[in-house]
């Protein structure tokens, strides 16, 4: 496949995109040479398999002198499957079925690699399945560059189309090109092929697919939403341009002694998602500050003038640099800078003098003496003070303040103590109760009711809740959706926490060991069981993996699943673990995927 083949796309997913559409971007000798192997391969192929592929072959290949072109040797019918499989998915889903079949070694050693990086992979039954468009740089692409290095001895189109294949992802960007930059979106040209590639893949779907029910509706919403916001973002970026522009026109000297650095000011340079309203905000303040400094700025022509301009600027000083230090660090998209040392040095500034050299001229007084004088209510100039009295008095007050703080941390301390004390006992009457469950349970288990009619995953939910209280605590996190899972086999789900209020419950009471307990679980509910939740992925999506009981955070490290579709009717997840304080099985998520960097 060369470069001008491949397709570069913005990032994001669209989809489901048919195998059809990825066998039309492989180059025809490799696609041949795909294709024959297959073919050639048919009598070694599954039963099943093979009269999928031989009744696909029959309704879409012709060929003269054979009642069906399933019994026709592969040189006979090569060409027509070669150019039939890339328009038609109907045949394409048997043929790269029947392909997965022939390649043993290179199918183990793409599952190895996928699953080491934590992406799903599809169980036989699902690879006719439509594949998920994945555009630009992805946990799948990174895989797919590994597994053509891993894998020097195969086509590196081979190596892709196993991968996809797997993965149930159609990578259609250009790995070659991936690390030469992003895509320039004021590019018409690229920006209309772009677009153009989405409605032909759109184009593609048949009418019946259910994406058209809410996927493809939820994704014009949120193109229309994008488009509003685009539309605010353009007409405050104009906003913020005109009053950063009257700024430095009107007060081009302020800035210069304020030593701003409006070089940085530059919208067109703006990275997506830059809080223009925010910045106008900001500016705006910064031009109030501004105006009101401005007629303060120059030194008053009398002493007693001066002074009340040196307190009021005193006041402003600060906010005026900090206002800017916001401002800068919006464009910079760097955290503004705190006052730190600078700001304390500041605010224990000695008097200076509004006439000269320090010492010689009238006192200048800091910001607490000031908040002594504005409390007198008389409109004469400010008298003369003692230094060396207000200094007394600024360290008496400072003393106050220290002896004030020092009681409120007692304060703090004591009444966190008192919440603990509450939330110790809390936790010892939970336990209580959940002690007195497990011995009552051991006691007398619970028999097993039968599979009740069920209509969705939240009625299993609820009448879990209600007849297993003892054993199972539902404790969902945001991320969860048993409420609204589609989820078509709800008894199912019902076993599986059935499964789990008996004989994992009792399990881990010690009574009744579990020797194998994956397979347990799937003769339980027909679901597997898994622990092998990677703990990078755990952490950064640790909203999906965590859950809380009592104010403790729980790792939810086990859970039961089927399926790994983007389909939510056929795949779900329940996560779980055993709490030894509570002896309980706490439940924290129960939805289709929890998140990882793969969905």
């Amino acid at each position: 496949m060369t470069t001008e083949d491949r397709l570069l796309i913005p990032e994001g997913v669209l989809g489901p995109v048919a195998f059809s559409f990825v066998l039309s971007l492989l180059d025809d000798q490799v696609l041949e040479t795909a294709v024959r192997g297959t073919l050639e391969a048919r009598g070694q192929l599954p039963a099943g398999v093979r009269d999928a592929l031989n009744r696909a072959l029959d309704a879409h290949v012709r060929v003269d002198g054979f009642r069906s072109a399933g019994s026709a040797p592969a040189p006979v019918i090569l060409r027509q499957v070669c150019d039939l499989v890339r328009s038609s998915p109907h045949l394409a889903g048997p043929v790269i079925r029947a392909w997965y079949e022939t390649h043993p070694d290179l199918r183990s050693a793409v599952v190895a690699l996928l699953e080491e990086r934590q992406i799903p992979v599809r169980e036989p039954d699902e690879l006719a399945e439509p594949l998920e468009a994945v555009f630009q740089r992805s946990p799948v692409t990174d895989a797919l560059a590994a597994c053509v290095e891993d894998q020097p001895n195969y086509d590196p189109d081979i190596v892709s189309l196993m991968v996809q294949l797997l993965s149930g992802k159609a990578v259609v960007d250009d790995l070659e090109t991936q690390d030469t930059g992003p895509l320039h979106i004021d590019d018409d040209l690229v920006v209309s092929k772009v677009l153009q590639t989405a409605l032909e893949l759109l184009a593609q779907m048949p009418p019946t697919a259910p994406e058209w029910e809410v996927v493809i509706p939820e994704f014009s919403a949120s193109l229309a939403n994008l488009i509003e916001a685009k539309k605010g973002d353009r007409e405050a970026a104009s906003e913020l341009s005109s009053l950063l522009s009257a700024i430095k026109e009107e007060h081009a000297g302020l800035l210069d002694f304020f030593q701003c650095d409006t070089g940085c000011w530059q919208l067109e340079a703006s990275e997506p998602g830059f809080p223009f309203q925010q910045a106008h905000e900001q500016a705006s303040r910064f031009r109030e500050l501004l105006d009101e400094y401005a007629p303060l700025h120059d030194r008053a022509p009398v002493a007693a003038e001066e002074m009340a301009r040196t307190a009021r600027r005193m006041e402003l000083l600060p906010r005026i640099l900090e206002a800017n230090n916001v401002l800068q660090s919006m464009f910079s998209g760097e955290e503004p800078a705190t006052g730190g040392e600078d700001q304390e040095s500041q605010e224990d500034l000695e008097p200076v003098c509004s006439g000269g050299t320090a010492g010689g001229g009238e006192f200048v007084p800091s910001a607490g003496e000031r908040e002594s004088w504005e409390l007198t209510e008389s409109a004469a100039p400010i008298p003369p003070c003692d230094v060396e009295f207000i200094r007394d008095l600024r360290s008496y007050v400072e003393d106050l303040e220290e002896e004030n703080d020092d009681l409120e941390h007692e304060n703090k301390g004591l009444k966190e103590h008192v919440k603990e004390l509450e939330q110790q006992l809390y936790e010892s009457r939970t336990n209580q109760e959940s002690l007195r469950w497990a011995v009552a349970y051991r006691d007398n288990p619970e028999e097993p009711e039968g599979v009740p009619d069920l209509e969705s995953v939240g009625a299993a939910v609820a009448l879990a809740k209600e007849r297993y209280p003892g054993q199972l605590l539902f404790q969902l996190n945001a991320d969860s959706d048993a409420e609204g899972s589609g989820f078509k086999w709800p008894e199912q789900v019902w076993n599986a926490l059935l499964w789990l209020a008996t004989d994992y419950f009792t399990s881990h009471l010690g009574d009744h060991p579990i020797p194998n307990i994956d397979e347990a679980c799937r003769e339980a509910c027909g679901m597997w069981y898994k622990t092998s939740q990677h703990d990078t992925t755990m952490t950064q999506f640790r909203e999906s993996y965590t859950t809380r009981v009592n104010g403790r955070l729980i790792w939810l490290g086990e859970h039961i699943g089927k399926g790994n579709s983007f389909d939510p009717r056929r795949t779900i997840r329940i996560a779980f673990d055993w709490d030894r304080q509570l002896q309980k099985v706490v439940i924290g998520y129960i939805g289709q995927h929890q998140r990882t960097a793969a969905t």
